[in-house]
């Protein structure tokens, strides 16, 4: 996935052949929205699927399987937001309604709100509970001693760094060296400072696949910068942008599932 949008990026910025390739991969209904549906989609069956099956399982308790079926609704609440609730494929046209307040013209809810609001309210959620928080507990894993049982609830929910490094190349996709991108760049670059220092200073979380993974992160980030020509800030990169961290909370919400039924909790030493 790295590889294959670095390569979109630059072709067009540098083929004078494709020099729209970017706009018409993630264009509204184009490959990665249609993309985008597929994940949610998914991970709203997936959830289903879970839920259902355990019925039952002590280490699925009520509360953990509520959190399972909030996360079914939401994921299919997205899915059907990214075809605008079939208008997509029906082409049935927007009321009135959504004619005058929908920033696309379209029958959704997600382009009620301003979409510099709603990516704030987004990337916040990841940066905090999948980036920054859970490198606290890699850098700290003695948090928690005392209260062994608090420790293991935090640890069966904590990203691998392979999973924080999804987060971050989704949020590499940004129009850099704009006043109102300021804040995501800092929180990006800062994560992935921190996650270079865990991985220099803590040799037990590092590995050949791991250093690849995030030089391959870090390159993308200095190919989209110096292409930032192409982005812009309403759009175009964004789908991309949805479409890594559905494809990233799928791959977090399957280990953390796959952990549960197993029994296993991570253990942080």
């Amino acid at each position: 996935m790295i590889l294959l949008v670095c390569a979109i990026v630059l072709i067009t910025r540098y083929h004078t052949s494709y020099p729209n390739l970017l706009s018409i991969v993630s264009a509204e209904g184009g490959l990665f929205e249609w993309g985008s549906f597929f994940i949610a989609f998914t991970i709203s069956g997936f959830a289903l699927l879970v839920y259902f099956h355990s019925r039952g399982n002590r280490i699925f308790r009520p509360a953990r399987r509520r959190f399972i079926m909030v996360i079914a609704i939401v994921a299919y609440l997205v899915a059907m937001e990214e075809i605008s609730w079939g208008q997509r494929i029906l082409g049935f046209e927007s009321n009135a309604f959504f004619s005058a307040n929908n920033n696309q013209q379209e029958t959704n809810f997600h382009n009620l709100i301003s979409g510099e609001y709603l990516n704030l309210g987004i990337y916040t959620l990841i940066y905090v509970f999948f980036i920054f928080l859970p490198l606290v507990v890699y850098f700290k894993p003695d948090l928690g001693r005392n209260s062994p049982s608090i420790r293991g609830k935090v640890a069966i929910y904590l990203p691998s760094i392979h999973n924080m490094l999804m987060f971050c190349f989704a949020s590499s996709l940004q129009a850099y060296f704009l006043p109102r991108t300021l804040a995501d760049t800092i929180s990006l670059w800062s994560a992935l400072l921190i996650i270079l220092i865990l991985l220099v200073s803590r040799k037990k979380y590092r590995n050949g696949f791991l250093l690849w993974h995030f030089s391959l992160v870090l390159i993308a980030c200095a190919v989209f910068a110096i292409s930032y020509q192409i982005f812009e800030y309403n759009n175009m990169q964004y789908e991309i942008r949805e479409f890594v961290v559905l494809y990233a909370f799928f791959y977090w919400f399957f280990n953390w599932t796959t952990n549960l039924k197993n029994k296993v909790a991570l253990q942080l030493k």
